[in-house]
């Protein structure tokens, strides 16, 4: 249930509300000024204060302790990445963010909020999941049900939105499900079964059709119930999977309406063709795939789209020579786990363990996760990317462990 403080009652009457900055370290004096006022609001100060983040965690407990009415905020010594995290994770309500000089430097997306609100559903954290989705739906989806994205997502409509269908339908949220479900179904191509890059490709019903979206979109549908969908798409990758014209080389995973199999390095970007031999490969889309498939299988009940998951997935352990200490091949941690649900073998929880050990040790002392491959430097520049990929690496860390539980318990 969410909690509403004076403060929020306040914004909801349109009254001016009355509140403190703190700029002492100390948790104490904190509590004592609370107790004796009925302060609408406490901002700790951490830009023009002496105080660290453990500090300020110290004196919102405080706060919290003395009143659970008063709002606490903080305003932060940077707009940086590191302060609006820790802040996040130490429960401030609100934050006050210096130093901006543009909208840009604090323009948010949905790319923030997708990952968290699958991985709040996943680790008993359900109150997560619907803030998280609340926001997005107030700040991000317009009233015909389309997600308005940044134009990192240009060619890639349909990712974010079939994250965030998986987790409304684990919140039972189910109107939203349904909306971002329809969203989803108007990219696919009636052709081939995949999934339209951008708008500019759904309108002409031709051009690229990108991976990413189409996996997660089949992921969703097949949860959601719309299972012609799901195995249109699951026709798609096993086309995909038997067309390619050297296997034991290389995997290419672009694909263009009209124009079919995009297996040439001059016409597609690097990132689309997987080349066992090199280092760095996107094996992450092996991941994507596998977990597509199975979930084909999961709501057909067709065997052959476990034994495409099964062989793709086994080729790349078998031909991919820089797999295990390649943060690029995060999700296939996931499908190792999906594939020990479904077939009960070993094997599978091993290679889980075995990625899943990788991915702890990218975990820095904030306890956020670095992704080498792709940041430049830690942090990266802007925060989404954190909030994008710590739930995802979790959340593969977590399932992990829920299966050595599960064999534990069996055993």
């Amino acid at each position: 249930m969410e909690h509403r403080t004076r403060l929020h009652r306040c914004i909801a009457e349109s009254r001016l509300w009355v509140g403190i900055f703190f700029g002492l370290n100390s948790p104490s004096v904190a509590e004592l000024i609370v107790n004796g006022t009925e302060l609408d609001s406490v901002a700790v100060e951490l830009q023009h204060a002496q105080a660290s983040s453990g500090d300020s965690t110290a004196i919102l407990r405080a706060v919290q302790a003395a009143d659970p009415e008063v709002t606490p905020l903080v305003r932060l010594p940077d707009h940086s990445v590191y302060w609006i995290q820790q802040s996040l994770d130490a429960g401030f309500t609100g934050m006050i963010a210096p130093l901006v000089e543009s909208a840009e430097q604090t323009a948010t997306s949905a790319d923030g909020y997708f990952a968290l609100s699958v991985y709040g559903v996943h680790c008993g954290r359900p109150d997560w999941t619907h803030r998280a989705l609340g926001h997005v739906e107030q700040n991000f989806i317009d009233g015909d049900g389309s997600l308005r994205q940044k134009a990192n997502r240009d060619q890639m409509m349909t990712y974010v939105p079939g994250w965030l269908a998986w987790a409304a339908l684990r919140a039972e949220k189910f109107q939203l499900n349904r909306q971002l479900l329809d969203f989803i179904g108007g990219f696919q191509d009636p052709s081939s079964g995949g999934f339209f890059a951008g708008t500019d490709e759904r309108e002409n019903q031709r051009g690229a059709i990108d991976l990413d979206s189409t996996t997660i979109s089949i992921l969703a549908l097949a949860q959601g119930g719309r299972t012609k969908a799901a195995a249109r798409g699951g026709d798609y990758l096993l086309n995909l999977c038997g067309v390619q014209p050297e296997p034991e080389r290389q995997f290419s995973t672009g694909w263009s309406e009209s124009e079919g199999l995009q297996a040439q390095a001059d016409h597609v970007s690097a990132t689309t063709i997987l080349r066992w031999d090199q280092p760095k490969q996107h094996y992450y889309k092996v991941g994507l795939i596998v977990e597509a498939l199975v979930h084909v299988y999961g709501a057909t009940g067709d065997s052959n789209y476990l034994d495409a998951a099964v062989t793709l997935y086994t080729d790349t352990i078998t031909r991919a020579t820089d797999l295990w200490a390649n943060t690029l091949s995060h999700k296939m941690c996931w499908a190792a786990t999906t594939l020990h649900a479904v077939t009960g073998e070993t094997d599978y929880l091993n290679h889980a363990c075995r990625f899943a050990d990788y991915i702890v040790s990218l975990q820095q002392p904030d306890d956020a996760f670095t992704y080498p491959e792709i940041w430049p430097s830690y942090p990266p520049e802007r925060w989404e990317a954190l909030a994008n990929i710590g739930p995802q690496f979790a959340l593969w860390i977590r399932r992990t462990l829920q299966a050595l539980e599960g064999v534990a318990v069996n055993g």
